[in-house]
């Protein structure tokens, strides 16, 4: 619920009762205007300890505290709250004196609804003009602490530093008396406090709050967290939705609530929820700062995130880049040309190239390792890898013991922009694959040239393989013999 932050209550101090009805009656004419009465300064004062008050009216003359002993009294506590003086003595010494005392307007009482038509005007003037001193330092103070958490922002290396001092910096003014911030936990919806600062922590033992449309999500945090909006409760007392939480919050001294959501994007890390022991309206302004805060603590924490992530994957990385079997190279693009540069290579890259770390690190990847007969293949390898395009390719790469054949598998990483910062090339050793290999097709041309009947098994006696001459002498062809057991050529003269 939300109090109309355009009414004004007026405190009206007169030890003549009648009068005080009367004044109260003439100045609830306006509608905007509500007027509590208290015949004597005393009075008065608790009074204004007890409720919100916006100006107070009293007159001079009263016994035991006269009006300008009141108004010192009231400065004392209340240093900017509007003070008239409405007096049935009027002179120049009393005006003086109210005005040196700290008043906020004089006026001597007088016949006629004149009078109190402009003792109205003089209020609402005092009001407005006070409310817009107090709106002009709440929005200051607001933006001095938004500097002070982006600041923090800036300098903090973990979630828990910021989450912290973002609750440390909000209750460390007379603005706040408590703070927390809340995640969702997915599978029972409810906001878990990760971090809380103020007097009051054992509140939140008291209270349960979900991000669903249930009764415990419709306060301001639950509303933010849904709806992904600054959601406020001016007066907690009178506010419907906070029913079950309105005894315990009062107790602790909380009249009303702002929450803000902490997102980036489609996510949300949180919700900022702040308690104030007074009852005021948030107004638009106010609440644009608080979503400004939230954006700037939601993007931190994001940026957080991501960081976390990109130093996981380069663990994880290295960790695969130190420990591989085989060789692995890391290079980086510079220049206008994207030359690959080395900037690290792991022990069994050493051993098989023949290079030593320090020897080849920072050097341009073609000048070391590229015979100058494939440069043109590797500048296109280049062209390939700048656009994030993963590549495995048999190539020919220099060694110091000469140049041996590899394949090669190209590996862009950092491609969250777009474009990569980098590349990991693996290489595996198969320059002793095409001599096996080459043996291996002069071993079948022999067979299958052979006069003689040549067949294989696996261990388990199945035909594999046959040549011609077996097909010519046994009769059998090698779709009828591959798959057959080696007995089929039992001929009965033998075991």
């Amino acid at each position: 619920m939300t109090r109309d932050s355009t009414a004004i209550t007026v405190l009206h101090v007169d030890d003549e009762p009648e009068l005080a009805s009367l004044v109260a009656d003439m100045l609830e004419r306006d509608d905007g205007i509500t007027v509590e009465t208290a015949t004597s300064a005393s009075e008065g004062l608790d009074r204004l300890a007890d409720g919100h008050v916006d100006c107070v009216v009293s007159d001079y003359a009263m016994p035991g505290m006269d009006g300008i002993a009141f108004l010192e009294a009231v400065r004392e506590a209340y240093p900017d709250l509007p003070f008239v003086l409405y007096t049935g003595k009027g002179s120049e010494e009393v005006a003086s004196e109210a005005i040196t005392a700290g008043a906020t307007d004089y006026l001597q009482k007088g016949g006629g609804t004149e009078q109190y038509d402009l003792l109205a005007n003089r209020i609402e003037n005092a009001v407005a003009q006070y409310r817009s001193h107090q709106r002009a330092a709440k929005l200051d103070r607001i933006r001095s602490i938004a500097s002070d958490v982006n600041q923090l922002l800036v300098r903090a290396d973990s979630r828990a530093e910021i989450e912290a001092g973002v609750c440390e910096r909000i209750v460390d003014t007379d603005r706040y008396e408590f703070a927390w911030i809340g995640e969702v936990d997915p599978e029972t919806n409810q906001l878990l406090p990760r971090a809380t600062a103020g007097a009051a922590e054992d509140y939140l033992e008291e209270i349960t709050v979900t991000a669903d449309d249930s009764p415990t999500g419709r306060g301001p945090a639950g509303t933010a967290a849904r709806e992904r909006r600054v959601a406020v409760s001016e007066d907690i007392a009178a506010d419907p939705d906070l029913d079950r939480w309105t005894e315990t919050a009062i107790a602790h001294g909380f009249e009303s609530i702002a929450a803000v959501p902490l997102e980036h994007g489609e996510t949300l890390y949180g919700v900022l929820t702040l308690y104030a022991d007074e009852p005021r309206p948030f107004d638009a302004e106010e609440r644009d700062l608080l979503a400004e805060l939230g954006a700037d603590v939601g993007h931190a924490l994001h940026s957080l995130a991501i960081d976390e992530r990109r130093r996981q994957e380069r663990d994880r990385r290295e960790a695969l880049f130190a420990n591989a079997p085989t060789p692995v190279a890391a290079s980086r693009p510079l220049g206008e040309g994207n030359e690959q540069y080395v900037t690290d290579v792991n022990g069994a890259f050493e051993e098989v190239f023949g290079f030593d770390r320090e020897a080849i690190v920072g050097e341009e990847v073609s000048a070391v390792l590229v015979p100058e007969e494939h440069h043109d293949e590797h500048v296109r390898f280049r062209e390939r890898s700048a656009e994030g395009e993963a590549i495995t390719k048999t190539v020919e790469r220099r060694t110091r013991d000469g140049t041996r054949e590899f394949i090669m598998h190209v590996i862009p990483f950092g491609l969250d922009d777009g474009s990569p910062d980098g590349n990991y090339v693996w290489y595996t050793d198969v320059t002793d694959w095409g001599e096996r290999e080459r043996e291996l097709r002069a071993f079948r041309q022999a067979v299958e040239h052979a006069g003689h009947a040549v067949y294989w098994t696996d261990p388990e006696g199945v035909i594999e393989y046959v040549n011609p001459a077996f097909e010519v002498q046994t009769g059998y062809s090698a779709t009828e013999a591959i798959g057959q057991n080696a007995s089929i050529l039992r001929s009965g003269a033998h075991d």
